[in-house]
């Protein structure tokens, strides 16, 4: 259920991704299955405000970036006219 205070706090403020998708974006608990409020990491906050068009990130293990590079494109999309992001995975159970 989303909240008309959190809506009006983006609409305040809609350069805030990081609360943006604290507010509206859902992941799926790797134990139970069912979806539940997304938690920012630090690192995720971090590539959240960053305005740079390329970043490269270095990981070793499932950290969320996905999720997040997700939400980082579909905000953008939502807030511009003709935004572009194209995302591959490497199957359906993945996408």
């Amino acid at each position: 259920m989303i909240q008309t205070d959190i809506i009006q706090s983006y609409i305040s403020d809609p350069d805030d991704l990081v609360k943006m998708s604290e507010a509206f974006f859902q992941v799926p608990d790797p134990l139970t299955g069912e979806w539940t409020p997304i938690k920012n990491y630090d690192y995720g906050k971090e590539y959240l405000q960053d305005e740079n068009d390329t970043i490269n990130i270095l990981k070793s293990r499932q950290a969320g970036i996905s999720w997040v590079s997700v939400m980082k494109a579909l905000m953008k999309a939502m807030k511009r006219k003709r935004y572009r992001k194209i995302y591959i995975s490497i199957g359906e159970r993945e996408a």
